[in-house]
């Protein structure tokens, strides 16, 4: 055993992490990599081999568990120098992990099987369940799996596995050689189909079909590479080997934040050259409950009669016929207003309100809240800014304050200098910065650009030829982050002022488009361009000021008015809560804030009171109430020319 550390590094009893837990725990024999804090997974792929000099797609995660001191001193540096410890299993060492949540109970399993709680190395796990480390018998590999002795019984070894380590006495504790039991043949373990006995899918859209009906959050890695494999080979021959992949590197973004998009590419690739376990069959039965596929194996069919498909050299390859291409309805990052994995552009004149639009997606995104109506579907949030971080950061606490949502948590990052996109080193300089965070809080769900013209580079908006490779810079970020949405803010034509200044390219190549314009205290949203789903209805926005800037509240539809003003979604609320509350006309103010309340989605009181507040004043303001002289008692105002009533 090498003696990096003659004694344990000092602690307070939270998980080990830091450089010197992973140096004492190498020195204790163990192979150590560095795992993202409070997660358990490895960092970027491409951010620890570039750390470690290595090629960009070569193996990594549990792969760069060493026992050398100035590998160890490499990966947990930087960003890095807090990451937990990750122990990588195999070449030896066999890890039996206990389950004991949902619905599965490892210790119940062992007790039915008769296997008595092993006697060796243990640590508690962070979900309540067990470790118990074995030594293997002398040059034989340790089986990785997932209830493969039975419910709740997992096994780490060679091949894929890892644990973090919670516990450092199991650094130090004697292992026992692993039990028989624990070397039995797993139940999901099984040879590689031959070509021989294959059961490819018919119809590519029944195959596609089965696999977009499992939630990929849903499965364990066993299960992944499970159902991953069964498509792969169900599909193999009957589409295109690009478009099968691509369809299933689009399944795989639901992974969220843990995603590997090049990881994934080489599990396919291994399925290629190694082949799978499983085939339309195992797909089919590993599908949701009510899809057709299983239908198809239960009665013994597996679809409608195949479509020949030529060879990939012969020239009618190029097509497909239209009754056998897959319609898929859009999945939206913003409900109904921006599609997923898809290229949108806010437009309007200078101080027309384009930013506090985008600033108000950008945090709810982040945060997970609902642009107002529509709701969102969180993530990371990338905000390339070209001037002005001192106001954009005064636009978001106005934000946080409206909504009483602190940022402070929330995967929301602005950038301190313009990005130059016709400039290939600029380019790069921006996707290393997004890679190297995307490693801590996940891929980017948006990136916004704010604006194109101060982001653009060295060229010319009105040319097509300097459009046309300012969108291939664009389009190059969005493969490099599948899934991502990137959101253009842009300026109004010089003499029409109902489209984008400068080339059409850019039009042509945008999913969504939207028109911002502001009026006064007042901002709207109009879509001009929706590619591939119904155009929204337009919103409208009140300015509120808040934090010492300004910020949006929803007035409703364009043609929501009152007053000559649109009225906010907050006074409608309180306007209603009022009426609830009124008795002949007049309410307490202690009654119909309680009905207010009833009615306004907040966990907070302080956050259900501001709110209150506005609404009762806004309603104040355009005499749609009035008080009495203290204040406790209001009610609607008597018509012009009628005297009210005491």
């Amino acid at each position: 055993m090498q003696n990096i550390s003659e004694a344990a590094p000092s602690g307070n009893g939270t998980i080990p992490s830091g450089v010197e837990w992973a140096l004492y725990a190498a020195g204790c024999g163990f192979r150590a990599f560095p795992l993202i804090p409070g997660r358990g997974i490895p960092y970027a792929v491409e951010t620890m081999n570039a750390a470690l000099g290595l090629p960009t797609d070569a193996p990594a995660g549990r792969h760069h568990g060493t026992t050398d001191p100035e590998r160890i001193r490499i990966m947990w540096a930087g960003e890095r120098a807090n990451a937990c410890i990750g122990i990588a299993t195999g070449d030896g060492l066999l890890v039996i992990d206990l389950d004991e949540k949902n619905g599965k109970s490892g210790s119940a399993t062992m007790a039915a099987n008769g296997w008595p709680a092993p006697q060796t190395a243990t640590q508690r796990t962070k979900s309540g369940g067990w470790h118990y480390l074995f030594d293997m018998p002398n040059g034989e590999l340790a089986a990785t799996d997932s209830d493969g002795l039975g419910s709740g019984i997992d096994r780490r070894g060679d091949g894929s596995g890892y644990i973090v380590l919670y516990d450092p006495a199991i650094l130090t504790a004697e292992r026992a050689p692993a039990p028989a039991w624990a070397l039995a043949p797993g139940k999901s373990q099984g040879e590689r189909m031959d070509g021989s006995d294959v059961v490819r899918a018919e119809r590519y859209d029944v195959a596609l079909a089965a696999l977009l009906s499992r939630d990929v959050g849903d499965l364990n890695r066993d299960e992944w590479l499970a159902i991953s494999g069964a498509f792969y080979t169900a599909t193999a021959g009957i589409v295109d080997y690009a478009q099968a992949l691509s369809d299933w590197q689009a399944w795989n973004v639901a992974h969220g934040e843990t995603n590997d998009p090049a990881a994934n590419a080489r599990a396919w690739t291994h399925f290629a050259r190694a082949g799978t376990s499983g085939d339309f069959r195992t797909l089919a039965q590993m599908a949701a409950r009510d899809d057709p596929a299983k239908a198809y194996v239960a009665f013994g069919w597996n679809g409608p009669p195949a479509v020949p498909r030529p060879a990939n050299d012969d020239p009618r390859a190029l097509f497909v016929r239209v009754a056998d291409m897959v319609a898929r309805p859009p999945q939206f990052l913003i409900d109904g207003l921006l599609e997923q994995d898809a290229l949108g552009a806010v437009f309007g004149d200078p101080a027309g309100g384009k930013s506090l639009v985008t600033i108000d997606m950008a945090a709810c995104v982040a945060t997970g809240e609902t642009f107002h109506i529509h709701a969102v579907r969180p993530g990371a949030v990338f905000y390339i800014a070209g001037e002005g971080n001192s106001g954009l950061r005064r636009r978001f606490a106005a934000w946080e304050e409206l909504r009483s949502r602190s940022l402070s948590d929330a995967p929301l990052f602005a950038s301190q200098a313009a990005i130059q996109m016709l400039d290939a080193a600029s380019g790069s300089r921006l996707t290393a910065a997004i890679d190297a965070l995307a490693a801590e809080h996940g891929p980017p769900r948006l990136i916004i650009i704010d604006t194109l013209n101060r982001n653009f580079g060295a060229g010319d908006e009105n040319s097509t030829a300097d459009m046309s490779a300012f969108v291939a810079a664009v389009d190059r970020l969005r493969e490099r982050f599948p899934g991502c949405t990137v959101l253009i803010v842009h300026h109004s034509g010089h003499g029409d002022k109902d489209r984008a200044r400068g080339s059409s390219v850019l039009r042509g190549a945008l999913d969504s488009e939207y028109k911002v314009a502001k009026s006064g205290e007042t901002v709207t949203l109009a879509n001009h361009k929706m590619k591939d789903a119904p155009p929204p209805r337009g919103m409208e926005f009140a300015i509120v000021e808040a934090a010492g800037s300004v910020a949006l509240e929803y007035a409703g539809e364009p043609s929501d008015k009152a007053a000559g003003k649109p009225i906010t979604s907050t006074e409608k609320m309180a306007l209603e809560a009022f009426h609830a509350a009124a008795v002949d006309g007049s309410a307490s103010l202690e009654a119909w804030r309680a009905a207010f309340y009833e009615r306004y989605a907040a966990d907070r009181q302080d956050t259900k009171l501001k709110a209150f507040n506005r609404g009762r004043e806004g309603l104040v303001k355009r005499r749609m109430l009035e008080a009495d002289d203290a204040g406790e008692i209001y009610s609607v105002p008597p018509m012009p020319g009628k005297m009210p009533q005491r």
